[in-house]
């Protein structure tokens, strides 16, 4: 559970992923989305290959602000020739 409250423990959310089986890199682009559906952190797509991967989060939403505590899903998705995949995943959110 990260607690991005400025306190240096806890303030950054790491999330790690394995891409397999790749037969080249391919976009992976990571939102945070609210219960309601709305996405309140949007990271830029990136070029990954095949292998552990992570991002790293600073819990704050597009407009800078602390996320509030709560829960919320993130959402790694990913894009190449062969199609699209998407996985979600539930994170709790403390100050």
């Amino acid at each position: 559970t990260p607690t991005p409250n400025g306190d240096q423990i806890n303030d950054v959310l790491q999330i790690d992923y394995t891409l397999l089986r790749l037969p080249e890199p391919v976009s992976v682009a990571l939102k945070i989305y609210a219960l309601n559906g709305r996405a309140v952190v949007d990271l830029p797509p990136q070029v990954r290959p095949s292998g552990r991967q992570t991002f790293l989060c600073d819990g704050r939403d597009e407009t800078g602000h602390l996320l509030l505590p709560g829960i919320y899903l993130i959402a790694v998705a990913t894009a190449s020739q062969a199609g699209r995949a998407a996985n979600l995943v539930r994170i709790n959110i403390a100050y």
